[in-house]
């Protein structure tokens, strides 16, 4: 049986020690925190996930998907993952271009991270898209 006091690891937000502790017994490492950043830009808007922990975050997964545009035509996803981000790393999703019929109109970008020492975490931001260029503010 694997006995845990929070001195030998200690949880950073001093918050949920139920899930702090979970995931130590479940995956045998501490557990960390993601963060996601929003990077403005006209052609293809830029999400940071950064491992604000102090240890690695193991199988970092990130999705991206955009949803909107004239009559609701746009729905597209994209994603990345790693095997390992290092404590203070940053891993880059970028998203777009868009092309097609219903590349203008109102779009919402939804960005989710998780790792399986870090619990999920999301960002939404709205904006609207004008055929390649992308005009958005955080949300």
């Amino acid at each position: 049986d694997l006995e845990l006091n929070n001195n030998q690891h200690p949880n950073p937000k001093e918050e949920d020690n139920a899930t702090w502790d979970m995931v130590f017994r479940t995956y045998g490492i501490d557990a960390t925190n993601l963060v996601i950043e929003f990077q403005p830009s006209l052609l293809r808007p830029k999400f940071w996930i950064k491992n604000v922990g102090s240890v690695s975050a193991y199988d970092v997964e990130v999705s991206a998907q955009i949803t909107g545009g004239f009559l609701h035509q746009i729905n597209r996803s994209f994603s990345t993952n790693t095997s390992e981000l290092p404590a203070n790393a940053g891993l880059l999703l970028m998203v777009g271009p868009l092309f097609g019929f219903g590349g203008f109109g109102p779009v919402t970008i939804k960005v989710m991270t998780w790792a399986l020492n870090a619990e999920e975490t999301e960002i939404e931001v709205s904006g609207f898209l004008l055929f390649i260029f992308w005009i958005i503010s955080a949300g």
